[in-house]
């Protein structure tokens, strides 16, 4: 029966979980009865906020799935009657942070924590500094290049370049231009941050 189990177990690898290895991933937190006839695992995928939950059964039973915040609030909760399953479950509404899953099936009940942590698409900053001068600096942890865009108050750009730079820092001489908020913006693919700046002798 172990034989049997632990094969059916290792398919759930590949199971809606693309190219995930579950059985030897780092971090792996695996659970299973005294009698063996269920195992599962659970673990966070590095620098995204999602946590993949897979379990192989000897025979059909009802398995219970509740997902907690911190503070044990619930959150989502998923029902299985199935012998195998395999899912990765997207916390990005939710965000970074500790999680409690509990998994349930007959008289077992196992709850663990899961941290989940990923690293922002884009960091910017913009200061204003004096003699109408303007830095704006970023890091970015995506592959699309970074544009950056300045606007004035009527949405005309004055200014716009791209860079492909995962870190960037550059002091902007803007006294070329005529007193008034000018809008910035610093944004990829994933995200787009924007600051209102004054300029002014």
């Amino acid at each position: 029966m172990r034989t049997i189990l632990s094969k059916a177990f290792m398919l759930i690898a590949v199971l809606m979980v693309g190219t995930v290895t579950i059985g030897l991933a780092d971090g792996a937190s695996e659970g299973s009865m005294p009698t063996g006839d269920f195992k599962y695992v659970m673990y966070a995928l590095k620098n995204k906020q999602q946590f993949v939950f897979a379990y192989s059964a000897l025979n059909l039973q009802k398995v219970v799935l509740t997902i907690s915040d911190e503070k044990g609030n619930p959150l989502h909760k998923d029902f299985f009657n199935e012998k195998e399953v395999g899912r990765v479950y997207d916390l990005k509404k939710y965000g970074n942070g500790s999680y409690f899953v509990e998994v349930k099936t007959g008289d077992f009940v196992e709850k663990k924590e899961i941290v989940i942590y990923a690293e922002p698409a884009l960091v910017a900053n913009v200061v204003s500094l004096d003699n109408k001068k303007v830095e704006i600096s970023y890091t970015s942890n995506a592959s699309e290049p970074v544009n950056i865009y300045i606007n004035d108050v009527r949405g005309e750009t004055v200014y716009s370049s791209t860079s492909d730079k995962k870190k960037f820092n550059r002091i902007f001489d803007l006294a070329t231009l005529p007193n008034g908020e000018y809008a910035i913006f610093v944004g990829n693919n994933e995200k787009t941050i924007g600051q209102i700046v004054k300029i002014k002798k």
